[in-house]
């Protein structure tokens, strides 16, 4: 097997943890990981197989009900349920295609385990919260979404299912390998209206220090792990914690490279000069515009002096600088956008993505224009989905015609080509810098 350049899926591994500790026999296919077509699929699954969850994103919607497709034809009897992010956005849409016996809304930790014990002792589905499933041609829901309260009393992901650890590993960004990827908090209060948070909602609940820093250690010692991605909404939504991390990191001598996701409101001087010492050798952060009416309509709730001031502090503590550009929403004109760039070019970063805006299903932003008719219904299932949004202010050809250049701006200018070309330490190292750019420019 080659090392590919996905990460692990965290969300099945912790189901599957919870249902071998209810006594069941569990296998994931990581078929993203692995590029499994549908056929590949189902001849992975044993015959004897009861029930079969499927999950998947909305980009990979087609492929979810090609998969569920292919394994309802070749195993009628199999209980499936569906899950996951694209579900949680459009559960009608889903379980009206017919393929799938049930589908989870919400966290399916503890759900999911429910399910299968219902599916096993013939249990009526309206006895089972948080799910969706159709009866004599209507479509039920059982309750709201699942919110596990205290995520503490999960256990660790059986990351013992997934392929060898150490054949994973991020695109470009890491210091060290195997990496491998941690979550340590679960929700996002925030009201920023692309994003969709209709699985963990907006409900916050956080690992405590000491589970933290023994999940690393357990991927230490069982796993080799040497550095670790911190997939949280906002590692430092609580300093207070983050700050007890890293000192019990340091108090126990654990050796270990980390990098994160963080808002430029929740970070000081303090801390960041204690997640420096404790291995964070990168910070990422959404600003998504350089334009404060932009920022303001996305609701984002940041100004573009903190985005000055947390990039400054960044780079003052020794950590490298990541920062996420949007360009393209519906507000956005050309001039808007060539504030963005600008802006972004000012801030003496250390990596950069402009992304154009996606609007997806499950976010505010979608809601708003679908009720507003700027796009016709979508059928997500289609490949690829027919997705038309026509920006009323700038061609979709002209807008990657500036991000192609904001590209080329910030990776090829002197200043930046002299600052790395100083720190680079090896011939890998400056492979994977152009590798960065090379991504940036095709994707």
């Amino acid at each position: 097997m080659k090392i590919g350049d996905k990460q692990p899926p965290l969300g099945l591994a912790y189901i599957a943890a919870v249902l071998e500790l209810k006594g069941h026999n569990v296998k994931i296919i990581d078929a993203e990981f692995e590029n499994l077509s549908s056929n590949q699929i189902v001849q992975r699954l044993n015959p004897n197989t009861d029930v079969v969850g499927i999950t998947g994103t909305t980009m990979v919607a087609h492929e979810l009900l090609k998969i569920a497709s292919s394994i309802r034809q070749k195993y009628p009897s199999i209980f499936l349920v569906v899950g996951g992010p694209f579900f949680n956005a459009l559960p009608k849409e889903t379980m009206k295609t017919g393929v799938f016996n049930a589908g989870i809304l919400g966290e399916a930790e503890f759900i999911f385990p429910e399910l299968v014990n219902a599916f096993e002792k013939g249990i009526e589905l309206k006895k089972v919260d948080s799910i969706v499933y159709i009866t004599k041609g209507k479509l039920k829901f059982t309750g709201i979404p699942a919110v596990i309260k205290n995520i503490d009393t999960l256990p660790f992901p059986a990351r013992h299912l997934l392929p060898n650890l150490k054949f994973y590993k991020p695109k470009a960004l890491y210091k060290s390998l195997p990496s491998t990827t941690i979550i340590s908090s679960r929700g996002c209060p925030n009201k920023c209206i692309f994003c969709d948070n209709s699985i963990s909602r907006k409900k916050v609940r956080m690992h405590s220090p000491e589970r933290v820093v023994k999940e690393i250690e357990l991927l230490i010692n069982k796993y080799g792990i040497k550095e670790l991605d911190f997939v949280d909404d906002n590692l430092t939504l609580s300093p207070e914690r983050i700050l007890r991390i890293c000192r019990l990191i340091r108090d126990k001598n654990i050796s270990i490279s980390w990098r994160c996701l963080a808002r430029v409101d929740t970070i000081s001087k303090v801390l960041l000069k204690e997640m420096k010492k404790s291995g964070c050798w990168l910070i990422a952060y959404g600003i998504e515009s350089g334009n404060q009416n932009v920022l303001d309509y996305i609701q984002k709730g940041i100004n573009l002096n903190q985005i000055k001031k947390a990039v400054k502090l960044t780079n003052e503590a020794g950590i490298a600088s990541f920062a996420y550009f949007m360009l393209g929403f519906p507000i956005d004109t050309k001039q808007t956008i060539d504030d963005t760039i600008k802006f972004a070019l000012s801030l003496n970063l250390d990596y950069i993505t402009f992304n154009k805006t996606v609007i997806y299903p499950g976010t505010k932003l979608y809601n708003t224009l679908l009720e507003s008719g700027s796009f016709g219904k979508i059928n997500w299932f289609e490949n690829p989905p027919k997705y038309i949004y026509y920006h009323p202010n700038i061609s979709s050809r002209e807008l990657e015609f500036k991000r192609r250049r904001a590209y080329l701006h910030f990776y090829l200018h002197p200043s930046y080509i002299f600052k790395k070309l100083f720190r680079v330490n090896s011939f890998t190292q400056l492979i994977k810098l152009n590798i960065q750019l090379i991504r940036h420019l095709y994707n």
